[in-house]
């Protein structure tokens, strides 16, 4: 019996060179994960990733293929997997203008309804007879046909959020093309009524596209999982393309929560399960640990009485993201006896790679 604790953006990877570490943290691990083990780190900072920590294991977990994007699955549906597998995902986005640099603006609302409408209606009516074509598949996130395939890598858009984009460009044989379609798709918005309108309610304009990847479907041969409580469209998504159950769950806030009793029995199922914490809203680039704390106190409050009810034979693992940096750490109700044993939280912020 193992259940997986995915907990994305647990590690704040900015301040990890300062050694610092969250007291919530530092609480959880000497209460009731005082008896965890060590059970390795890895890092995608030497990788040739184009994606964070976190969308690394789910592409290894879900066996996503290389020539995929993990994050093209964020929203996926069933309804999606008889689509080409040339078509691309985009996101409309909003690129901001720096001093001396463009950044992917972190928290920019998508269009929906009829202003999506009219913003695909301007691009396709402008690239009407030129074999390209977007359509919209939910709020969010669109799709970019292309007759003649681009042939590029794109890089992941939670890598690049809130960053400069020079860094985070597609590369590949069709750059150039991408980057012509790019900037006629940018003219036809510019001063578009609805970025006039989104900038009257204090909005930010809708002034590019992001190109997240390809998502053509995953086997369900040999799903992960016998189910998912996903918190965001990503596992959510990923989930349903590996044909594992999945319900979107806001994980309990406390024993005393509607939701802790669904926690307590995914903890005690026989066939494996994957829980998704993505409790951590942090400013990764400015280093807010005001977000880092309320992410660790929730999970502590969510977390530690569920444990107490965990049967003797489960298995626990816990993955820990940051930015660059992936954690797993394991636990079992049948270690606490070890009294010998106790885990330091401070290596969750040194970058220590060792095994107990």
């Amino acid at each position: 019996m193992t259940a997986i604790l995915l907990c994305v953006g647990a590690l704040d990877v900015e301040n990890e060179a300062q050694g610092r570490l969250d007291p919530a943290a530092a609480g959880l691990f000497r209460g009731a994960l005082a008896r965890a083990r060590w059970l390795g780190e890895s890092s995608t900072a030497a990788r040739e990733t184009r994606e964070m920590a976190h969308e690394a294991w789910l592409r290894e977990t879900f066996g996503v293929a290389r020539s995929e994007s993990v994050g093209a699955y964020s929203g996926w549906t069933e309804e999606e997997r008889a689509l080409p597998a040339d078509d691309w995902i985009v996101r409309p986005v909003h690129l901001q203008l720096a001093r001396d640099h463009i950044i992917l603006s972190p928290g920019t609302t998508p269009p929906e309804g009829q202003e999506a409408e009219d913003l695909l209606a301007v691009v396709n009516d402008h690239f009407a007879g030129r074999g390209v074509r977007l359509e919209q598949l939910a709020i969010g996130r669109w799709r970019l046909r292309c007759e003649t395939p681009l042939q590029l890598a794109a890089w992941s858009s939670a890598l690049a959020r809130g960053r400069d984009i020079s860094d985070y460009l597609p590369e590949g044989d069709d750059t150039w093309r991408w980057r012509r379609l790019h900037d006629e798709i940018q003219m036809l918005w510019h001063q578009h009524p609805v970025n006039a309108a989104r900038e009257a309610r204090g909005e930010e304009p809708i002034n590019s596209l992001w190109i997240e990847g390809r998502s053509s479907g995953l086997t369900t041969a040999a799903a992960p999982f016998s189910r998912a409580l996903a918190q965001t469209p990503l596992v959510a998504g990923l989930a349903r393309a590996a044909g594992v159950p999945v319900r979107e769950w806001t994980p309990a806030a406390s024993a005393t929560d509607p939701g802790h009793g669904e926690l307590v029995a995914a903890l005690g199922e026989a066939q494996p399960v994957l829980l998704e914490f993505a409790l951590w809203d942090q400013d990764t680039a400015g280093a807010d640990w005001r977000g880092i704390t309320t992410g660790w106190g929730a999970l502590a409050a969510a977390l530690a009485p569920a444990l107490e009810q965990a049967p003797r034979k489960q298995q626990l693992e816990l993955v820990l993201t940051g930015r660059e940096r992936i954690v797993r750490l394991g636990w079992s109700p049948a270690d606490g006896w070890k009294f010998w044993r106790r885990f330091d939280p401070a290596r969750l912020a040194a970058r220590e790679r060792r095994d107990d």
